[in-house]
């Protein structure tokens, strides 16, 4: 890993003339805004991606009933993970169930996620444990790749153990990589899995490091049984 990189760890008179004025609740920020929307837009999801799974499933729908089926499967899932990091970018993580994950088999299940998105990523390293929560991680590490991935579809993952386990993407443009992390608040998908993914690795008492040309999630290991 390059040795240059940036790491992330979130008048009396007028006085008068306001007290007569109706109290009015002021509008709410954008990040508020964005939580809203994102919450709001992300509670019929769930369903919406059950129902187009089972019929891109289903073997008696066939032909082009069922690619749009699945086309609707994948792209509401990524509205879904688009609106999840948008709230956790915002401070608002889901209430976490923390467990000791295998890193390596947690990698390969979200590279796993991305090919039925139609992107690779390949995965290599040598297997670490970590304490963290299996969805909100996986969702993590899928968000990583497509954004590390960009328009190839293309990227690789790496584990290394040790005193820390490191997760590093290879992104496929670093400038867009580092712009995603640039930025305060989430203004599109880049920028909203990049500042969750901060959010997220804070949360697991870990960091995320930007390098030119990758990208890495860095946890504690997992403390012994």
């Amino acid at each position: 890993m390059s040795s240059a990189h940036a790491a992330f760890d979130g008048s009396s008179g007028d006085a008068a003339i306001a007290a007569a004025r109706p109290s009015v609740s002021p509008p709410p920020s954008r990040g508020g805004l964005v939580s809203l929307l994102a919450h709001d837009l992300r509670v019929p999801l769930g369903p919406l991606a059950l129902a187009t799974s089972s019929l891109a499933a289903d073997p008696t729908i066939g032909g082009v009933a069922r690619e749009y089926a699945q086309i609707a499967f994948v792209q509401s899932a990524r509205v879904g993970r688009m609106m999840s990091a948008a709230l956790a970018a915002s401070g608002r993580l889901p209430s976490l169930r923390l467990a000791r994950l295998a890193m390596v088999a947690t990698v390969r299940a979200a590279s796993d996620a991305f090919a039925s998105l139609g992107g690779t990523m390949t995965v290599q390293g040598v297997e670490a444990p970590v304490t963290a929560d299996a969805t909100v991680l996986g969702e993590c590490l899928l968000n990583m790749a497509e954004l590390a991935a960009g328009g190839s579809m293309r990227t690789a993952a790496t584990v290394d153990p040790g005193e820390r386990v490191v997760v590093s993407f290879t992104c496929d443009d670093a400038g867009r990589c580092a712009a995603a992390f640039a930025k305060d608040t989430p203004d599109d998908a880049d920028s909203a899995f990049a500042l969750a993914a901060v959010a997220v690795a804070g949360a697991f008492g870990g960091l995320v490091e930007v390098t030119d040309g990758e990208i890495a999630l860095v946890f504690p290991p997992a403390e012994d049984a």
